[in-house]
């Protein structure tokens, strides 16, 4: 009976152990991207230079953003010798303060039984060391091998950019400025803001950003419809906003700037914060297939036509 009490003991384990495996093979879940090898790509915090009254985009090389880390702003010759000089000078005045203290004595309390304790430590293979856990006095870590095979290269990208509000003209050299002084590959720039400045155009540097997604350029002064059409050469461009300026002030303003934009691709979904319907969609291909002949001089004659027709002043940046 016993001999039988045993095998069934046996028999009932086996179960257990193959049940018990089973069971970690299912709750075991996939690696992440946090444990698994490579690079972990994050992408920070938008870089805002908005409100800086910022006249230039050669400005940003030198301009701290209100908001996310930019590369690091090299100094010039002349303030690195400006701070040697206050501080030889900084030196010179604590120097002279310790003569004036000459009189004044200092005393070192030394507590003769830090020795003591330090011997009985190392007697008996102690360590008051912090360990990873929070504990001290536990036993010493590993070579370290399987931590630094966890460790992650983590690399901070860029995609976004606020330059709203400011006092920006132009965009000539924007993308060699950011570039060269602000940011890392700025080609993989998804989100721009250029909204509420002075420009009277859209200059042809945009389309050194071709991964853009959204593009705010509403109260600005772009009062001619054909410069919305450089916009088309943007493939991945989802939303775009041009409210605000005088072209929207023209009528059919939407139909127009939809055909433009869809002359060449169908990727935008939303135009001035507006998702485009099926109806317009619609409307844009059957206007397209009138529009385009000759369509950029016509476009031009529009919209200045327009304003001449309505007497109405042409809204234009103050004067510098």
């Amino acid at each position: 009976m016993d001999a039988l009490e045993q095998q069934q003991d046996e028999l009932d384990f086996l179960i257990y152990e193959q049940m018990y495996a089973e069971s970690l093979a299912v709750s075991r879940k996939p690696r992440t991207v946090a444990t698994a090898p490579g690079k972990v790509v994050h992408e920070g915090t938008p870089l805002d230079f908005s409100f800086l009254k910022l006249q230039d985009v050669i400005a940003l090389a030198k301009e701290r953003p209100r908001a996310g880390k930019r590369i690091a702003i090299e100094k010039d010759e002349d303030e690195e010798e400006g701070k040697k000089d206050s501080g030889a000078a900084l030196a010179a005045e604590d120097k002279g303060d310790g003569e004036a203290k000459e009189g004044k004595t200092s005393m070192v309390i030394k507590n003769t039984a830090v020795p003591q304790v330090a011997n009985i430590l190392q007697n008996h293979s102690i360590s008051l060391s912090v360990q990873k856990n929070g504990m001290m006095g536990g036993r010493k870590q590993d070579d370290g091998n399987v931590e630094a095979a966890r460790k992650k290269e983590l690399e901070f990208t860029r995609t976004s950019l606020l330059l709203n509000n400011n006092e920006l003209r132009t965009l000539s050299g924007m993308f060699h400025t950011l570039d060269t002084y602000v940011m890392r590959a700025p080609r993989n720039l998804l989100w721009l803001n250029l909204s509420y400045n002075y420009l009277t155009k859209i200059d042809v540097e945009i389309l050194e950003f071709p991964n853009l997604k959204s593009l705010q350029l509403h109260g600005n002064y772009i009062g001619d419809l054909a410069e919305v059409e450089k916009l088309s050469k943007l493939e991945c461009l989802i939303s775009l906003t041009l409210n605000g300026n005088p072209i929207e002030a023209i009528k059919g303003y939407r139909m127009y700037v939809l055909g433009l934009l869809y002359k060449e691709r169908e990727t935008l979904k939303k135009l001035d914060s507006t998702v485009i319907t099926n109806a317009e969609y619609d409307n844009a291909v059957v206007w397209n297939q009138r529009l385009y002949t000759d369509h950029m001089n016509k476009l031009s004659r529009l919209s200045k036509r327009y304003f001449e027709k309505e007497k109405l002043p042409l809204k234009t940046p103050p004067p510098k």
